[in-house]
């Protein structure tokens, strides 16, 4: 048993090794033997025999001559990705439906946006995928079969393992345990296929967009209709049962609000944070309203309104966003209780709340912290738009796959 052991690690070197150098290729950047044993620290001698398999696999091709050294000599000869493969990419925003074509190496080919009814059952709104699919690809001058990956992000209660949308309450006609990854494949059979959660995949944007976080414990807070959070642990995405650690919108912040054992809604922190509760209880106070200048708003106020007004010095904007601060620094002072992150990214309509929002927010904290240390904790805030960070999640996290797959060795 002993020598068998050690007859494998060879192998199993020879593998690790393969797939870190298919790793460098994938920025598609043209690269000589030399960049790419420095970057990975395997000898050049080992590089080019991963290249020359490669090549033979059409993975790799020539890709020219390099510039010499500083001192002359012999030009490198360069080599870059070449096979001609697509990801397809769904993200869902409001009632648009956008539809993206990407190379493997994450360069956008081609995008069209399809408009979609939330109150169509699930085998419609596949068909609007699939046109739409057919669409692109014909304008490449591509066929189904070069399509590595089908990617489709969503909102709603969903298991990553097994592609079943337990249900969502956006596209209630599709009913519950819908199986969209079986549905999926049905159409595009050549195809890998993923179906994730849009809090999810807008992490692994955040995440895979700066390597520096993939040694680090983060929590990304989703914020849109509803909120949701997401824990990536050193690279890996943990999961819980409803999709999370992660639909912290139900987490409940004010039992005083709620009416026991009947209407728990007023409690939860997705109710008390969104437009609706915001806005409402600021047209109703009628007092303070007659003088801010959120009176101007009238009916039209958004929270992007109320955050604008409080950078301006409105008294009654900054009072409004330092309560929503203090519920937002106490739902996060449980997820470092529970989960100790080193950063915490903050996406969608709360990113883009503002200075005096940060400010309330840390000093809130500050306050829990006599009881838990929330010192050295980065708060960053992303503040691309959401279907931005869903496509380039599922770009990412479907690329990764491709370049981390024994297959090719």
């Amino acid at each position: 048993m002993g020598e068998k052991r050690r007859a494998a690690l060879p192998s199993n070197l020879r593998r690790k090794n393969y797939l870190s150098i298919l790793n460098i290729f994938r920025t598609g950047k043209a690269l000589s033997a030399n960049d790419i044993s420095y970057q990975t620290g395997i000898s050049r001698a080992t590089v080019m025999k991963a290249i020359n398999s490669f090549i033979s696999k059409g993975l790799v091709e020539s890709a020219g001559k390099g510039d010499s050294t500083e001192i002359g000599g012999k030009k490198p000869e360069l080599f870059r990705f070449c096979m001609n493969r697509y990801l397809l990419c769904i993200g869902l925003w409001s009632t648009e439906m956008v539809v993206a074509l990407y190379d493997l190496t994450n360069t956008l080919i081609a995008q069209k946006t399809a408009n979609y009814n939330m109150k169509d059952d699930v085998h419609t709104f596949l068909d609007t995928i699939q046109r739409a699919a057919e669409n692109l690809l014909n304008e490449v001058n591509s066929e189904s079969e070069l399509l590595y990956g089908v990617s489709l992000c969503l909102g709603g209660y969903l298991d990553e393992e097994t592609g079943v949308l337990q249900y969502s309450i956006l596209t209630p006609e599709w009913g519950k345990k819908v199986p969209l990854r079986q549905l999926l494949s049905e159409r595009f059979p050549n195809a890998e296929i993923t179906v994730d959660n849009v809090a999810r995949m807008s992490a692994c944007a955040a995440v895979l967009d700066n390597p520096e976080y993939l040694d680090k414990r983060v929590a990304t807070i989703y914020t849109d209709i509803g909120v949701s959070a997401c824990y990536i642990n050193r690279g890996h995405v943990e999961h819980g049962a409803r999709s999370l650690i992660g639909e912290i919108g139900l987490t409940a912040v004010a039992l005083n609000s709620a009416k026991a054992y009947e209407s728990t809604a007023p409690a939860l922190f997705s109710t008390l944070i969104n437009d609706h509760t915001i806005c409402g209880e600021i047209l109703e106070n009628k007092e303070k309203l007659k003088t801010s200048v959120l009176s101007r708003y009238q009916d039209d106020l958004r929270i992007d309104h109320v955050f604008k007004s409080a950078e301006e010095g409105d008294s009654f904007a900054k009072e409004t966003v330092r309560k929503t601060a203090w519920l937002f620094s106490a739902v996060l002072n449980n997820m470092i209780v529970n989960f100790d992150p080193d950063c915490v990214i903050m996406q969608g309509t709360y990113s883009r709340a503002g200075e005096w929002f940060d400010q309330c927010l840390r000093e809130g904290l500050e306050c829990f912290s006599r009881m838990t240390s929330a010192s050295g904790l980065e708060i960053i805030y992303d503040q691309r738009s959401l279907i931005s960070l869903q496509m380039s999640g599922m770009t990412k996290v479907m690329s990764r796959k491709f370049f981390s797959s024994e297959e090719w060795l």
